[in-house]
């Protein structure tokens, strides 16, 4: 859904993709989105200290410029007017992002719009829950559950800057 989104979105400029090093040297999202927009040029960026800046919760610190403005060098000015976020951890720096990319660059979230697919699929076969309907009938709201297959204490603390709430409970799996 990422790769469809940015291609949509994309003009003749090219596509950046920013993603982690092992997602972009497997190169999944360059290859679909050659396949979906072959004349427009992909751009693959590893960037690896977002992650870590992502996990410590530090979305739009002068640090966090800094690291953006280094990580796209060769692409602030004049390059690929389409950035598709291709981590789970980047939709974080969308601001910042907005921030440091010249004025008109579209930020493709790559989450996000799988997140919209999914729920989509799930309408569609009417197996999305829903809050409101719980509230209206007075049931009980759909129940969250987390689940992790490692570090269960970090997923907690890390988990909750991406949610933008408390998760008091993860279980942890092995798979």
């Amino acid at each position: 859904p990422g790769a469809d989104s940015a291609a949509t979105a994309a003009d003749d400029s090219g596509i950046l993709v920013l993603a982690t090093e092992t997602t972009i040297q497997g190169g999944a999202y360059q290859r679909a989105l050659a396949r979906r927009r072959p004349s427009v040029p992909v751009y693959g960026r590893s960037c690896p200290l977002w992650v870590t800046l992502a996990e410590q919760g530090r979305q739009s610190t002068e640090l966090t410029h800094t690291v953006l403005r280094d990580s796209l060098r060769g692409f602030l000015n004049g390059g690929p007017q389409t950035v598709l976020l291709g981590c789970t951890h980047f939709p974080v720096f969308q601001a910042a992002l907005a921030e440091v990319l010249s004025p008109g660059v579209r930020i493709v979230d790559s989450a996000g719009t799988t997140a919209a697919a999914v729920a989509a699929a799930l309408q569609t076969s009417n197996l999305l829950a829903s809050t409101r309907a719980a509230a209206q009938t007075g049931a009980a709201p759909p129940a969250v559950s987390y689940f992790a297959t490692d570090g269960a204490a970090r997923f907690k603390k890390v988990g909750g800057y991406f949610m933008g709430d408390v998760i008091s409970t993860v279980e942890l799996i092995d798979i």
